[in-house]
């Protein structure tokens, strides 16, 4: 966590199921200050994240202002934390995994949440842990029944109204349990439920999903996702079911590209600085 993002604050209200046992954290939570065995855990700089360090796995979300509007677009929508609270409630309702939240409250200045842990890691990671570089047989088939899985649920998701607010790889958190595969979404603020999901979401859902800046999937890995999304979610067939898939690749491999070019820049610049480093210190 970016510390110096966060401003020392004191608790105003705590609700929630579990909110008389996690009252005390979170007060020296929002001061800044970590209870005994908790840790920052790294964030977006629009959030300050702390996690337990023993089980049972207990995860503290504050939402640091965005910006100085925030506070007039609460009026209408919702805080963030109200947002995520909802949504949360609506995945859960669906059946989808998403983390229970336990208790939340306000600051004089920011909202939480705490919610229960999930002993797991993005799908990103875990496919740049696991699944990356020459595979084995066995590790074939742990990739091919993970995007299988992974796109069965984003399936799930879409077929009872919901389209992701920001279906990044690595707001699909991945574990195992023996051999199979579970999962859990965080991040659902902006969340969305929709009598009828409009074309242009449901593209955009799957083109972030889609997007892997070291390019660890392949065609083969997005078809086999899409299939199985398909299976659960057959509202696309034929022509625009290949219309569909077109388009999400051709997005998502120019993110890429941008992603990767993107990259390059950076590490020319950083290059560069050093070797000016040296000259002026030569100096």
């Amino acid at each position: 966590m970016s510390i110096a993002e966060k401003k020392p604050d004191s608790l105003l209200a705590i609700h929630g199921p579990c909110a008389a046992l996690y009252e005390r954290q979170a007060r020296l939570l929002l001061q800044g200050e970590l209870p005994a065995g908790w840790q920052w855990v790294s964030s977006s700089r629009d959030t300050a994240v702390a996690a337990t360090t023993t089980e049972p796995l207990i995860y503290y979300k504050e939402f640091l202002p965005r910006s100085r509007c925030e506070a007039s677009k609460a009026i209408l929508r919702g805080s963030r934390g109200e947002r995520a609270r909802r949504q949360a409630d609506i995945l859960q309702a669906a059946g989808l995994p998403t983390p229970a939240i336990l208790c939340w409250g306000k600051g004089r200045q920011n909202i939480f949440l705490i919610s229960q842990g999930f002993r797991g890691i993005g799908f990103f990671q875990y496919v740049k842990t696991h699944l990356a570089g020459p595979l084995r047989p066995d590790q074939v088939k742990e990739k091919r029944l993970l995007l299988e899985k992974a796109g069965a649920l984003i399936g799930a998701m879409h077929n009872r109204g919901i389209v992701h607010g920001d279906l990044r790889q690595n707001n699909l958190l991945v574990g195992k349990e023996g051999a199979d595969f579970v999962f859990s979404l965080i991040d659902n603020e902006s969340n969305c439920k929709w009598p009828f999901i409009p074309r242009s979401h449901i593209i955009k859902n799957l083109t972030q999903f889609a997007i892997c800046s070291d390019n660890l999937l392949s065609r083969s890995d997005l078809l086999r996702l899409f299939q199985a999304y398909s299976a659960v979610f057959p509202r696309f067939s034929g022509r625009s079911r290949r219309r569909l898939l077109q388009t999400v690749y051709a997005r998502s491999r120019a993110r890429n590209l941008e992603i990767e070019i993107k990259g390059e820049i950076r590490e020319k610049w950083r290059a560069l600085s050093r070797r000016n480093a040296r000259r002026i210190c030569g100096k």
